[in-house]
């Protein structure tokens, strides 16, 4: 099989990537719901094979998308923050939002729906998952029963009992959603690094903006990420130069990130990615 690459407009959206073969495989249907009438509803819904090779980047997405894993390993990253799913785990693709997808395992399968309505986003903030990407699902049977019940949706019912589907499907993710309450200062910190990952970074410096000595804001980040604040920064920066590399030449990167040097990024890439530039780039 070959990969091949994608680039295309839908919407509002730009879609770049790579397909392997017939990979992704799509086994989605439609509901043809008449748009405004109902304050959500499901308009695409089904199954999603994937393969290690294959690569998705949405930029500006126009749809709102619920993508529960149910085997294998996807890493999904928004904001230049990269979540691994495995079974279980929901990711949310929000509308207005950059992510991309790809697949750790050599073939992974998630469960898809796609969801609009006049009061989807009225929803989403009431019930705080506008706030939300991951969800690690506690009660499958519940979430399972709702997926089945909305993909085998019978198209000749009523489309309001698929809306009532819809909307339960939502306030049981959010029951569901665990968010575990940040500490304030943990909280500025993290503004404070996704703020500043086109620049270099001092612990002093982020410490002094959180509030907090080092020593705290160190204890912080290892109970709550399992690693060091500059760490975490370090990992975040290189995530951002590895999606700007797809895009655009090492020279212009190292600009945009303010490396002192090409040489400089370079080395970076290596030490991060275990490759150079140039290779990292001929295999995206």
């Amino acid at each position: 099989m070959q990969r091949k690459y994608i680039d295309f407009i839908n919407g509002k959206s730009r879609i770049c990537g790579y397909d392997y073969g017939n990979y992704p495989i799509h086994k989605f249907r439609s509901y043809n719901v008449m748009d405004n009438i109902y304050p959500v509803y499901a308009e695409f819904a089904g199954n999603d094979l994937w393969h290690q090779q294959c690569r998705r980047q949405r930029i500006n997405s126009d749809v709102f998308s619920i993508e529960y894993v149910t085997g294998g390993i996807f890493v999904f990253n928004h904001d230049d923050v990269e979540e691994e799913c495995s079974g279980g785990d929901i990711f949310l693709l929000h509308h207005g939002s950059n992510s991309g997808m790809r697949c750790k395992t050599v073939t992974a399968v998630k469960r898809v729906i796609i969801m609009r309505g006049s009061a989807l986003a009225e929803l989403l903030r009431s019930t705080g998952l506008d706030r939300v990407f991951r969800i690690k699902v506690a009660d499958r049977a519940k979430v399972d029963d709702l997926f089945d019940r909305i993909c085998s949706f019978d198209v000749s019912e009523p489309a309001g009992r698929l809306s009532i589907l819809c909307y339960e499907l939502l306030l049981t993710l959010a029951e569901q959603a665990i968010i575990a309450p940040r500490p304030p200062e943990l909280q500025k910190a993290l503004d404070f690094i996704r703020r500043s990952l086109d620049n270099s970074l001092s612990l002093d410096e982020l410490s002094c903006y959180a509030g907090v000595s080092n020593a705290t804001l160190n204890r912080l980040f290892q109970k709550y990420f399992s690693c060091a604040p500059m760490e975490y920064f370090r990992k975040l920066r290189m995530e951002k130069v590895r999606h700007l590399l797809k895009y655009y030449p090492v020279k212009s990167v190292a600009a945009m990130m303010n490396f002192s040097s090409t040489q400089y990024l370079a080395a970076e890439v290596k030490k991060h990615f275990g490759v150079s530039p140039k290779s990292f780039r001929q295999q995206q």
